[in-house]
């Protein structure tokens, strides 16, 4: 059981216990969004495009592939929809025709009271919404439960839809997050006897959502703490509330621990695909690469004196063995540059054009005959892709 003082909140405001688990929850969750978040803007790619972009930028460790390859690979991939059809198979669960759910309550009225107040916090229709997106795309998010704040008149009276307190729910983003604490606890099903485990939270520490928020909430067994902090300030505190409950009001989403040593890492149903779903996009890229060539084959032809010179310039180069040069000047390798001609003919890609030198004369003294196969289509290997 977890009880803070003022003063070990603030310091754990300012130097949080499991910073870098925090981390690698945030990180974990760009590699989910990447197959479970269907993007359609080319222009602008989100992080977990670019940090996929830039896996495969080492594996081709070719900057002219790698760059027709980023030139195919356009959101919505098509591991979103895969993905896509792994989670409706979980959302069924909404649509069962003999769902049932009961409540016991010492009186009609209390019942009453109940069901207009799960109408009025959303509780309807709230797993199989935003319970289904934290489950698809933030695996790691925290429950928390909350208070609201309470009107009162003139006299004092609280004004409320309802004479009892009215708690509700939501998720709160690990992007808010400051710090957490959980603790493994072993229970004993009532029912079957058997030993299960869950996560306890001892304490949460989090933001108010946006780059400007002021406020800092702590949540522990006792109480709730509000603090203001402005312009990254030492945080004060404005404000505690004892809310009673005798444990903390926040819990992990979801309970399946992603490694038997982590309090905050969760597993999700598509967490140890992560690696099998890149390397099934990168595979369905280079496939439409592969595709270009049926229509537009590489061809190789004998290399001619190439006629590029350069227009409207006074005392213009010319190409001379695949560089520019100006007669009667001398060149080195470091001053010497390349003619965009004989550059752009020598990428290699689908459609493109390859010049070949001719060979050197025959053995006999006899000129090889240039005109004997001068154009060659290079046919696409078969063998590896059989």
């Amino acid at each position: 059981m977890a009880t803070l003082s003022n003063e070990e909140a603030l310091r754990l405001i300012k130097e949080p216990k499991h910073q870098r688990e925090i981390q690698k929850a945030r990180d974990k969750r760009i590699r989910h969004k990447l197959h479970t978040e269907a993007e359609t803007d080319v222009s602008v790619l989100s992080t977990a495009a670019n940090n996929f972009l830039s896996w495969v930028s080492g594996v081709l460790n070719n900057a002219a592939t790698f760059s027709r390859f980023q030139q195919l690979c356009r959101p919505p991939y098509a591991t979103n929809e895969l993905v896509e059809g792994i989670f409706t198979s979980f959302e069924k669960i909404f649509e069962s025709r003999n769902g049932f759910e009961k409540f016991d309550f010492s009186s009609p009225e209390l019942e009453q009271d109940f069901t207009e107040y799960r109408k009025r916090i959303g509780d309807y229709n709230f797993w199989e919404t935003q319970g289904m997106e934290t489950f698809k795309n933030s695996i790691d998010n925290i429950l928390v439960i909350d208070l609201p704040r309470l009107e009162t008149d003139q006299d004092g009276n609280v004004i409320q839809d309802s004479e009892r307190p009215e708690p509700y729910y939501y998720l709160l983003d690990i992007d808010r997050l400051i710090d957490i604490d959980n603790d493994k606890v072993i229970a004993t099903d009532g029912a079957t006897g058997k030993e299960f485990y869950y996560f306890k939270t001892e304490y949460i520490i989090f933001r108010d959502p946006g780059k400007n928020s002021k406020y800092i909430y702590v949540f522990d067994d006792e109480a709730y703490r509000v603090f203001e902090s402005i312009d990254n300030a030492t945080p004060r505190l404005i404000s505690v509330v004892l809310h009673g409950l005798g444990f903390c009001p926040a819990r992990s989403f979801w309970t399946t621990p992603l490694i038997s040593d982590t309090k905050l890492l969760k597993r999700g149903p598509i967490t140890n695909l992560l690696s099998d779903l890149d390397w099934l996009l990168f595979f369905q890229v280079a496939e439409r690469y592969l595709q270009l060539y049926a229509p537009f084959p590489i061809y190789a032809m004998y290399r001619g004196k190439c006629d590029y010179k350069e227009k409207g310039v006074a005392d213009a180069r010319k190409c001379v063995g695949g560089y520019l040069e100006r007669d009667g000047q001398r060149y080195t390798a470091e001053n010497r540059v390349e003619c965009p001609k004989c550059a752009q003919a020598g990428k290699v890609g689908p459609g493109h054009m390859i010049f070949i030198d001719p060979p050197k004369e025959t053995g006999t003294g006899g000129d090889p005959d240039l005109m004997a196969n001068p154009i060659k289509v290079i046919p696409a290997e078969t063998t590896s892709l059989d």
